[in-house]
């Protein structure tokens, strides 16, 4: 599980962020992440429409960032401590990205700190590969059928390691995934 860390630097008008968290692939479309959040925002929002906020903007690298935003009150506060978990969908085994921001423009505009991105590997999902888990089957039977032990589906796909452990479940889902490109257009298919 790759680790990630960002940090947005104190900024001209005193706000700061800092993010250490884990980030996993769920399958090879998905990904999930939690840690802890570190914020100092120095903003009296007491007579505005808005309140302070720190926002963890994700996603995979070829479409848009999806945003987990946490409501600071309309308060200063320096140096809370907040627990993040998240989710998110990608492209098949695309890598993700992520960044964290705090809103201190005048009108709430939200100053961000440089991208990260994380590999989180080549994974085969048991539905790509022509294997359903069965939930019957034995984690060792699907295993030696994920490896090409045995013959059937899997056994054309000899380049794939399993690194599951007994004891896992590995249940296949059919979601639908909608992707916007950067010249707009966007593409919807069932995986």
């Amino acid at each position: 599980m790759p680790a990630i860390e960002l940090k947005l630097d104190k900024t001209s008008f005193g706000s700061k962020a800092y993010i250490s968290f884990a980030v996993e692939a769920v399958g090879s479309t998905g990904y999930k992440f939690s840690g802890t959040l570190k914020v100092s925002c120095p903003f009296d929002r007491t007579r505005e429409t808005f309140a302070n906020t720190v926002r963890i903007g994700h996603g995979g690298v070829s479409g848009k960032y999806e945003h987990l935003d946490f409501d600071l009150g309309k308060t200063a506060v320096s140096d809370k401590t907040l627990t993040v978990e998240g989710e998110g969908k990608r492209a098949f085994n695309e890598k993700v990205e992520f960044y964290v921001a705090v809103n201190e423009g005048l009108s709430g505009q939200f100053v961000e700190s440089p991208e990260v991105t994380c590999d989180l590997g080549v994974v085969a999902d048991p539905v790509d590969i022509g294997i359903a888990n069965k939930p019957d089957e034995s984690v060792s039977a699907r295993n030696a059928a994920l490896t090409g032990s045995q013959t059937g589906p899997a056994s054309s796909k000899s380049n794939f390691t399993n690194t599951e452990s007994e004891g896992q479940d590995i249940r296949p889902t059919k979601t639908v995934r909608e992707s916007v490109y950067v010249d707009g257009s966007e593409n919807k298919k069932s995986i």
